[in-house]
């Protein structure tokens, strides 16, 4: 019975596309459906992905930023589009603007 814990970990864990320990993941279609409170749904988050709110890079985990999307919004860094794939193929890389006052643009994993 140990197991048991691990074992249904896994299985929540494996739902939808790129989970995490911390809750973000694609795959996902209401805000219940996501450990982190918030699914962001739309042509720039196809599928659907569980994220949070954000106002700076420091609101968001360690390889996501916070972009001026729908009011601020963690994303999935990248380089190319083969680092979005683990989200699904319906996403690419492409530069955005970061949310905050520090300003500039991150490369992230968005809807084509």
């Amino acid at each position: 019975m140990r197991w048991a814990p691990v074992l249904l970990l896994g299985l929540v864990m494996g739902c939808g596309g790129d989970a995490s320990a911390d809750g973000f993941r694609s795959g996902c279609t209401a805000n219940a459906q996501c450990s982190t409170g918030r699914c962001q749904t739309g042509g720039d988050f196809p599928g659907g992905l569980c994220t949070t709110a954000c106002t700076s890079n420091a609101g968001c985990p360690e390889g996501w930023s916070c972009i001026s999307n729908s009011g601020g919004v963690c994303m999935k860094n990248c380089t190319a589009a083969a680092d979005c794939a683990s989200l699904s193929a319906s996403y690419a890389c492409n530069e955005e603007s970061l949310e905050g006052s520090s300003g500039g643009r991150a490369r992230v994993c968005k809807g084509r």
